[in-house]
């Protein structure tokens, strides 16, 4: 009779892949962006608590919903429902399926409830169905379409309002509402009407603009900047996530990149210590196995690198595309599903004395800014050239040496 012994480490190794496969989005059968992205906005309605505020079908746009059981009852039932599907669908399982009736129980409870309803709720819903019909091997152009007429609707409608186009709107809106202080600050220096009028013109110019840059894929690295920094611009000055719109609306990027199903070779100088132990890291938070991190000593595809740019940078090779330094650095990070889910834990779960998101969104933001880069470059130059201070001794030896 045949015996078999689970050990110690098999079982840390079952328990670790337990724990981390909600943030693994490869393997299934969605694109592996767009599973991000409907994981992202499922984890978002749970970390900004909107599953506590799913309707009691109160005030329904159609009656038929006052005939379905108690409000408490239809409460309990669509919050049972949401989790059941959410937890499948973190756990990889019949993800198309879940992303349907995820979207399906926030539709019934904004047709429930003329209280719950809300645009970024009613988005939220349309991405996760739209994800749901998106399948592995085919461009997600049913989301990007999404993108693309909410941008242009949001102008259309701010066009034809007689309230935008004089810049009374904002005025009241931004000057009364949200930042009264503020803007008495600002008006005391430059004329109240102008000034307002600029922003409403300016708020129509970029959505017309982002409507336009997420058509052409050329122009999608640059409409993907602007709508970070309009919305980020948004949060700081506004001081508001907008429900979930903040973070969904950046998640439907994702969508705009074209995500890296191979394996992405890494080549590191493998006789640093301080190498070594930062390729540890990143491999222990790489759930996809998305990098293949490397010695360039053990190999000899080089790419056409010298042995000299190999011993100061780390190269990241995705493709044609050859990155190195702190660019390579934000490739490792921008690849990586769990830096999402930490940014959005970070950001929706602050408590109410501190309010650091408005500060930390530009701040990562400018992490992220192409014309930035050189200031990162600066740094990890430094760091590189110093790696042999920071607890490496065998790039300290090398270094005597």
């Amino acid at each position: 009779m045949a015996t078999s012994i689970i050990t110690a480490p098999s079982l840390y190794c079952r328990a670790k892949t337990w724990v981390l496969e909600p943030f693994k989005v490869s393997g299934t059968e969605l694109p592996d962006n767009v599973l991000l992205l409907a994981k992202i906005v499922t984890f978002t309605f749970l970390a900004t608590g909107q599953i506590k505020q799913l309707s009691s079908h109160f005030l329904p746009f159609f009656p038929i919903f006052d005939r379905i059981g108690s409000p408490a009852e239809f409460h309990w039932t669509l919050i049972s429902v949401f989790l059941v599907a959410a937890t499948a669908l973190f756990f990889n399982r019949r993800v198309r399926l879940c992303c349907f009736v995820l979207s399906g129980v926030i539709v019934i409870s904004l047709a429930s409830s003329r209280l719950y309803f809300m645009n970024n709720r009613t988005f939220c819903a349309c991405l996760l169905f739209l994800a749901g019909l998106s399948q592995r091997g085919e461009k997600p152009w049913l989301i990007r379409l999404q993108v693309v007429l909410l941008y242009f609707g949001a102008a259309l409608n701010k066009l034809m309002e007689p309230d935008w186009r004089s810049g009374e709107f904002f005025a009241y809106w931004f000057g009364q509402l949200r930042q009264p202080e503020l803007w008495a600050k600002i008006t005391a220096v430059f004329p109240a009407a102008s000034l307002a009028r600029f922003f409403c013109w300016t708020t129509i110019l970029v959505e017309l603009s982002l409507m336009v840059g997420f058509i052409f894929p050329k122009t999608y690295s640059w409409a993907i900047w602007l709508g970070a920094a309009f919305h980020t611009a948004l949060l700081f000055f506004v001081n508001s996530l907008f429900g979930m719109f903040y973070f969904a609306i950046l998640a439907t990027y994702l969508v705009f990149v074209d995500w890296p199903e191979a394996p992405v070779e890494v080549l590191y100088d493998g006789d640093c210590g301080f190498c070594d132990r930062t390729r540890q890291l990143f491999e222990t938070l790489d759930l996809n196995h998305v990098f293949t991190w490397i010695p360039f000593q053990s190999t000899d595809r080089w790419h056409g690198v010298s042995e000299q740019q190999l011993r100061e940078k780390v190269h990241l090779f995705s493709g044609d595309k050859v990155y190195s330094g702190f660019s390579a650095f934000k490739v490792l990070v921008l690849f990586n599903p769990l830096v999402y889910f930490c940014y959005i834990v970070i950001l929706a779960r602050q408590p109410n004395s501190l309010q650091y998101d408005r500060w930390l969104a530009p701040v990562v933001l400018a992490v992220f800014t192409p014309w930035l880069s050189p200031i990162g470059d600066a740094v990890y130059g430094w760091v590189a050239r110093h790696r042999y201070m920071l607890g490496s001794r065998a790039c300290a030896r090398r270094n005597v040496a």
